[in-house]
């Protein structure tokens, strides 16, 4: 016996999810380049030879794809794969 309605429901499922995860991200990243500004010193000019660091949203987005992993890994793993 053959599940290839279980294997194509499955894979329509993952195939949405990681094509709604790579969306989201390229959206958030977009908004972290364009609200990212360069640290200003004193005088109100931007600091050309500061660290840059990580932004706060990207330090959000690679959590957020760090649950992203976890849970559809979690999410495939507990689905199960009937042989």
């Amino acid at each position: 016996m053959l599940y290839f309605d279980f294997y194509g429901t499955m894979a329509f499922h993952i195939t949405m999810l990681l094509c709604i995860g790579i969306i989201l991200a390229a959206f958030i990243i977009h908004y972290s380049v364009r609200a990212y500004r360069k640290p200003t010193d004193a005088s109100g000019e931007p600091e050309e030879h500061t660290e840059p660091g990580i932004p706060l949203v990207l330090k959000g987005l690679y959590l957020g794809i760090a649950l992203y992993i976890i849970i559809i890994t979690f999410w495939i793993a507990s689905k199960g794969i009937a042989l």
